[in-house]
């Protein structure tokens, strides 16, 4: 039987900012009521959106991040204000600010931002539509209402030069894990059709094997082997560049044998520090998918 088993182990740190983000990001109640405001005390509460910031170069109203934002090297002497579960609320104070950006909700800082009059815009920022209306969004309450036109049209010129055109019946079947426990392959996450990494597995020539669901299913091995993939491509952010960590990871999956991915070995770890961030650097992830998939093909363009 095929098992699409409820998410029980959120597994690496990238993974479960993610899918929380993807979980609370419908239905932002709090966007409307930030149109008007103009941040010049802005804290960034998601890596997106404090990387949409830089791209916009507004960064000098960044007073705070979150703890998660500092992958990213630009934001890492901008002061932290916690984590998703446990906010720093003496820090937010501390810092002044005047609007908080949030991607998907929070109820807490929601809550927090009410009682103290701070405007609070909240993006919901989990397909290639909404990232671009986020970027817009944000650059609203930044000022840079140009400046976001200006990075949307660069973002969709970088895809379309990584774009891969090929015929419905040659494309790849791709499976997508953004998580599984370390070692094993119990409790793998993957990504539905409703989320950009899906949607650039598709720009790159490929087709997620998962595409009718939604969100984030943990996927049996029964459902692997069911959809038998042609590609695996594990997003691990936070796992070593080495040789070592390819060929551990090729032995898990030795035990799903009969997988065309695993028989052929086309396994590929994406490593890239925001290839779980659904922000402005969305075309090298997709270059780094179109690598994986179609290593052959001419030279993958520079962005």
């Amino acid at each position: 039987m095929v098992l699409f088993m409820a998410m029980k182990d959120r597994g690496a740190v990238g993974a479960t900012i993610l899918i929380m983000w993807a979980l609370f990001g419908a239905g932002c109640s709090d966007r409307e009521a930030a149109q008007s405001a103009t941040g010049q005390r802005v804290i960034a509460w998601a890596p997106s959106v404090a990387e949409t910031v830089f791209a916009l170069e507004r960064e000098a109203r960044l007073v705070g991040v979150s703890d998660y934002c500092h992958s990213y090297p630009p934001a890492a002497t901008i002061p932290s204000c916690g984590g998703w579960a446990d906010p720093n609320f003496e820090t937010l104070v501390a810092l002044r600010p005047d609007l908080i950006l949030i991607q998907g909700r929070h109820e807490k800082v929601a809550r927090f931002a009410q009682e103290r009059d701070i405007a609070v815009l909240s993006v919901e920022m989990n397909t290639l539509a909404t990232i671009r209306s986020g970027i817009r969004s944000i650059g609203g309450a930044l000022d840079a209402d140009e400046a976001a036109d200006r990075l949307c049209a660069t973002i969709q010129s970088q895809l379309d030069a990584v774009r891969v055109t090929v015929p419905e019946s040659e494309r790849l079947d791709v499976f997508i894990t953004v998580s599984r426990r370390p070692g094993s392959l119990a409790h793998i996450l993957s990504v539905g059709g409703d989320s950009f990494l899906s949607e650039l597995v598709v720009l790159a020539g490929g087709r997620n094997i998962l595409d009718d669901l939604r969100g984030y299913p943990q996927v049996s091995k029964e459902a692997l082997v069911a959809r038998a993939p042609d590609v695996i491509l594990e997003f691990q952010p936070d796992a070593p560049a080495s040789e070592e960590a390819l060929e551990g990871s090729l032995d898990d999956w030795s035990a799903l044998a009969s997988l065309p991915a695993v028989q052929t070995q086309r396994i590929h770890l994406l490593r890239r520090d925001c290839a779980l961030i659904p922000g402005p650097r969305l075309p090298l992830v997709a270059r780094d998918i179109r690598q994986a998939l179609w290593p052959d093909r001419a030279a993958t363009p520079d962005l």
